[in-house]
Parts: structure tokens; sequence; C-alpha cells
């Protein structure tokens, strides 16, 4: 057998290891696919969404040539790696906690629409805040009134 026969016969049965390889690799997988918003809104092409297992992340961003707001990121643990069926899986849209969160189920393709809220969104008048903000003004009034009271005393009795 020439040297060229063997050499091709043995690239071609590398090849072949690591197709075999790859096609079992892909089977480990989950899949996420769905829609995603943020604030009731769909978003933009290219805003990220990520899917987070423990302390891994995985992203993806939002393309234009699967309709607005889709998304699609696979769960695929890195070579060592293995997450039990039943993982929690925690998403964020453009980096806000989605309110759905998934469940790792190796070889499965899992829809989930996400929607998340942003901190910007504006609260009710009703807010924990507006209160905070309103005992704050109030208790400046009140130091108003106090110290008002103290140079008023003060005065008065400057001269005596």
């Amino acid at each position: 057998m020439s040297p060229l026969i063997r050499l091709c016969t043995i690239a071609t049965l590398a090849l072949l290891l690591l197709s075999g390889t790859a096609a079992a690799d892909s089977t480990v997988t989950c899949r996420f696919t769905g829609t995603a918003r943020l604030d009731n809104a769909k978003v933009p092409d290219g805003t990220i969404v990520a899917a987070i297992v423990g302390d891994k992340v995985y992203a993806t961003v939002t393309p234009t040539g699967y309709g607005d707001s889709t998304y699609s990121i696979e769960i695929q643990p890195r070579d060592g790696e293995h997450y039990p069926e039943g993982t929690e899986v925690v998403f964020q849209v453009d980096g806000c906690k989605a309110d759905q969160a998934g469940f790792v189920k190796m070889g499965e393709n899992i829809r989930l629409d996400l929607t998340a809220r942003s901190a910007t969104t504006t609260t009710s008048s009703g807010s924990p805040s507006a209160w905070v903000i309103a005992g704050l003004v109030l208790a400046c009034l009140l130091e108003l009134v106090v110290v008002g009271g103290v140079v008023y005393v003060t005065v008065r009795d400057w001269g005596r």
C-alpha cells in the first residue's frame, strides 16, 4: 500500500471517528426556543437573550431571519461537565431577569416564551418609594421648624 493511500485511509478514519463523536454529542444538548418580550413589547433584532445554568452563561441574540423577538439557545455542557435532568435554567432578556425559568432535559427542544421587565419600568403611585420620599420631605420640614425655633430663641435672648 502506497504512503498516499495510507494517509488518505487514516484521514478518512479520523473524519469518521470525529463525525461519530459529534453526532453522539448532539444528543446531550438541550435547546430552548421561543419569543422574548421586554416590558410587554417585542424586542429589536440583536437583543441579547441569555440562559444561565449554575454559573455558566449561554447567550444568543434575537435573529433577523426568524421573525420578531425570537430566540434559540442551545445548552451543551462543556467537556467533563454534566447537568442533571431537571437542573434549573434562569433566563435574561437584554440583561433583565425573565419571569419564566426552564429545566434541563437533555436531547429535548423546549418551547419557552420569555417575558421580562426592565428596572426603569414605572411603579404605581402607592409604591413604597413614594412613601419614603414623603417621609423625607416631612422630616426636612420638621427639622426646619426646630432649627427656626432655636434661631428665634437664640436671637431673642441675644441681648439679655
